[in-house]
């Protein structure tokens, strides 16, 4: 079969491929005639200093049923390839059967795709074995709890990333021998409409190494270099929500009960996924390359009537303003939705300064009373190809507060709108607030018999507070609108009812929550200084959902 250019693969594209891989590596299982748990057997030097807690994140289920088995691992710009396989350790008091893993950790620049990584890490990783330590495990250091093997560099030599045809054609060509289209059409067609814990039907074993990152070619991007899989999960019982919250694919040896299966694929996604596979069994990327970002998206007249679309946000100070808009960029993997965003030359300096802050896992400063930042997003459907461009000026609080003639101008000229409402905020005051904005808009119209029939988007701000169990997680993210309503507290609903025609209600948390083994814990702590930070675990909920909906109605109407 002739070789394609593989960077014509979605999941490889907007990159110049890099010269090697480099890579940090580490074993985790149970050490011969040990006393202690499960532990970290060996290690290079800078292995998972920024991830302390992965080996938890790997716990695949109850891991009863030890075989040979892989998984990759997508934690934002590092990326865990990890092999599995039954451990001939025996502890001290005689018991075995366990399940040994080796880790290979790759930090990677935010360019380079995710899928790069995959296709060269993931057959590395299934050559690894015990013999690295086990020769070694009589010696006296192993009954200290915390001793792990010192691994030097010359245990993880670089990756060359030359021959990637050869390599690309390859691994597609193993998976095209383990299933059929028909079943890869299945498989993607569940993760376009964002099933969870994906099955791939008609598998019987785990699929070879060499076939893993195929699964990942046809992906866009933005989808692929976020995607988890475990290649076949080595247990009889596994809790199928904590699985769920971490794996976007289980392909096959899933527990009863694992997958998710809703919502289920649209005629549209049927046939996305149609290509999809229908491109691997012919190799060729060609037939689902899309163009460069800067041509998909191009400048605000990609929109129909030559305008971006104009979004208006009002929020009193310290309701999140600025936190959300950036968040809604830098964590837009964490909502597995049908849309992307991009930057534009207006938001740039924004989203930097932003990620300086979130690099340290620090909240933004409030935005300075006279600052406006303008932003422009561009937003991408990368299922139906849909293109809108939204603009938003991020102001301080009080500019809000005070509404003076210009901020009045912009909430009453913006097309749609999204207002932001801080539930910390002393009821009588938030009330007051909100009556007033609403009071000045509606004489702004001067319509004095007519609600304001914009789209108006109401978001919750900090919702995360609201979430008290993996249900109220699950009805929060499913009907938003109607959770709020039934934890309105603050008595919105008679109010907006009066105002406005068209709105809608969102619990917005851009913290997030952390769901632990059917545990929710909270993301935001304070630190040893009463700094407030956030905390690198946390799934942001509903940061797009306002501004989909609110590109849904506006497009429907031009």
């Amino acid at each position: 079969m002739a070789a394609h250019n593989p960077w014509q693969w979605p999941a490889l594209s907007g990159a110049e491929p890099p010269q090697q891989l480099q890579y940090e590596r580490g074993i985790w299982g149970k050490v011969h005639g040990a006393s202690s748990d499960f532990r970290r057997i060996a290690a290079t030097a800078k292995f998972a200093l920024q991830h302390p807690r992965l080996e938890r994140e790997l716990l695949l289920g109850s891991e009863d049923l030890p075989q040979k088995t892989q998984c990759w691992l997508s934690v934002g710009n590092t990326h865990y390839a990890v092999a599995c396989y039954p451990s001939r350790a025996v502890d001290k008091t005689g018991r075995s059967g366990f399940l040994e893993k080796q880790i290979i950790e790759w930090r990677h620049p935010p360019e380079i795709p995710a899928a790069l990584g995959a296709l060269l890490l993931l057959p590395e990783i299934a050559r690894y074995t015990d013999v690295i330590w086990w020769d070694s495990r009589n010696r006296a250091d192993w009954q200290e709890a915390d001793f792990a093997l010192a691994l030097g560099d010359s245990t993880c030599p670089p990756l060359s990333v030359g021959g990637l045809e050869l390599l690309v054609q390859r691994s597609i060509e193993a998976l095209l021998n383990a299933v059929s289209p028909e079943a890869l059409s299945q498989f993607y067609a569940a993760v376009l409409a964002g099933q969870r814990a994906v099955a791939l039907p008609g598998l019987t074993q785990p699929l070879p190494p060499e076939a893993l990152g195929a699964l990942l070619l046809p992906l866009d991007r933005t989808t692929a270099d976020r995607f988890c899989f475990i290649n076949w999960l080595p247990s009889r019982h596994a809790e199928g929500e904590d699985l769920r919250q971490r794996w976007d694919a289980i392909l096959g040896g899933a527990a009863p009960g694992l997958a998710l299966e809703s919502p289920a694929p649209t005629a549209s996604q049927r046939q996305q996924a149609e290509r999809m596979a229908l491109a691997l069994s012919r190799q060729a990327p060609d037939s689902l390359l899309e163009k460069r970002v800067a041509d998909a998206v191009g400048d605000s007249s990609a929109v129909s009537g030559g305008q971006p679309i104009q979004l208006a946000i009002w929020g009193p100070s310290a309701a999140g303003k600025t936190v959300l808009l950036a968040q809604l960029y830098l964590e837009i993997y964490a909502e597995r939705g049908d849309w992307d965003i991009y930057p534009t030359q207006k938001s740039l300096e924004f989203i930097e300064r932003m990620q300086e802050w979130r690099v340290n896992n620090l909240f933004p400063p409030a935005t300075p009373v006279g600052q406006k930042d303008q932003i422009i997003y561009q937003f991408v459907n990368h299922r139906t190809h849909a293109k809108a461009a939204l603009l938003v000026e991020d102001r301080a609080g009080k500019d809000y507060e005070s509404q003076e003639e210009e901020s009045r101008q912009r909430l009453n000229t913006a097309e749609g709108l999204v207002i932001l409402v801080d539930p910390f905020r002393e009821q009588r005051s938030l009330y007051v607030e909100l009556s007033r904005l609403l009071n000045r808009m509606h004489v702004d119209r001067q319509e004095p018999e007519q609600k304001d029939r914009r789209p108006i988007a109401v978001c919750i701000s900090k919702a995360d507070f609201l979430i008290e169990s993996p249900a109220d997680y699950r009805r929060a993210c499913e009907e938003p609108d109607a959770f709020v309503r039934e934890n309105d507290r603050w008595s919105l609903a008679p109010l907006l009812d009066r105002f406005c025609a068209n709105y809608r209600l969102f619990p917005v948390s851009a913290v997030g929550v952390q769901l632990h083994y059917g545990v929710i814990e909270a993301i935001a702590f304070y630190d040893e200084n009463l700094k407030l930070r956030i905390g690198s675990k946390g799934k942001p909920f509903n940061l797009m959902a306002p501004f989909t909906w609110l590109i849904d109605q506006l497009t429907a109407n031009r």
